[in-house]
């Protein structure tokens, strides 16, 4: 119930603004806000935080429990000069040999307690800590996604400065990532200061490839440029202990992702989300704690996983 769920959070004495993580205890109906669930569908975080996330794993809708394929060789890029079907004869079998995976996607949520004084004369204050709750589930995967595609990829160190030609350096990281793939990977990431990188170290030259180079000036004209598709820079911040920063080191990381796929496409990453109760990726509670504090959670099922790492390569920028 939500009395268990809200014990369990430990919270001694909630208070205005008080953000809590909540778990995986079942939350009661009796507190599902229909409307405020509808307006979650159509919230856009003004940030684009879910524009980042959706690039780097792109969303695939499951069941529960679930399997997908890990594409640990280069089967699925296989072509065949013999799929000429004899007659009386069925058609030639295609095997892919990439494992099945079993899974599952996690139930994930956070509660927020709001003093009914300090919103009485704000209208939509409901909506609003709605809101604030959704961008900071979504800030919560994308930082784990982002330290997840980084970790995994196969790095090489390079320095980007005076003498070097960035550029030509992401051509040979597209290129060489696309022989181990079986084409060039469609996505590039900068993380960290690498853009910045880029643009400083073609600054310095008067050369034409230099002028060439700052003639780019979205990270998807130079994604096209260099052999892939689509690029993005990937450059909010995140406060921790030690402060706001970015939210990884300085690095490029070129991989392969599709938009629409399902649990069996090649992909280096995929966001693997189960809906919730009532059909919806969000789900939105309200309760009233006590006289004056009232509770309202978000929830969802999600689970970010890398299935392949076959020519998932990223530079690390010096």
């Amino acid at each position: 119930t939500m009395d268990k769920l809200l014990r369990e959070i430990d919270i001694s004495s909630p208070s205005h603004g008080l953000v809590c993580l909540a778990n995986t205890a079942s939350f009661n109906n009796t507190h599902f806000s229909e409307p405020l669930t509808t307006y979650a569908q159509g919230w856009r975080d003004p940030s684009n935080l879910q524009g980042f996330l959706d690039f780097l794993f792109p969303p695939v809708q499951v069941p529960r429990r679930f399997e997908f394929r890990n594409f640990g060789e280069s089967s699925d890029f296989l072509y065949d000069t013999d799929d000429a079907r004899s007659p009386g004869a069925d058609f030639k079998r295609v095997k892919y040999t990439g494992s099945i995976q079993q899974s599952k996607t996690t139930n994930r949520g956070l509660t927020v307690f709001v003093d009914e004084d300090e919103v009485r004369d704000q209208p939509g204050w409901q909506e609003l800590y709605t809101g604030r709750l959704l961008r900071r589930s979504i800030r919560n995967d994308l930082v784990t996604a982002c330290g997840m595609i980084v970790a995994a990829a196969d790095n090489t160190a390079k320095t980007w400065g005076a003498e070097s030609d960035p550029d030509a350096d992401l051509i040979s990281l597209v290129d060489g990532a696309g022989d181990l793939i079986g084409f060039n990977p469609n996505r590039l990431a900068f993380f960290g200061a690498a853009w910045t990188k880029r643009i400083v170290a073609s600054r310095g030259k008067n050369t034409a490839g230099a002028i060439a180079s700052l003639n780019l000036s979205t990270a998807d004209q130079v994604a096209q440029y260099v052999g892939a598709q689509r690029g993005t820079v990937v450059n909010f911040r995140v406060k921790s202990a030690a402060g706001k920063g970015k939210v990884s080191g300085n690095t490029v990381v070129a991989f392969y992702a599709e938009d629409g796929a399902g649990p069996e496409d090649p992909s280096h990453t995929k966001r693997f989300w189960s809906p919730c109760g009532d059909g919806t990726q969000y789900r939105v509670y309200v309760r009233q704690y006590s006289e004056k504090l009232w509770a309202i959670t978000v929830e969802r099922y999600v689970q970010l996983v890398v299935t392949s790492t076959v020519g998932l390569k990223k530079y690390t920028i010096s």
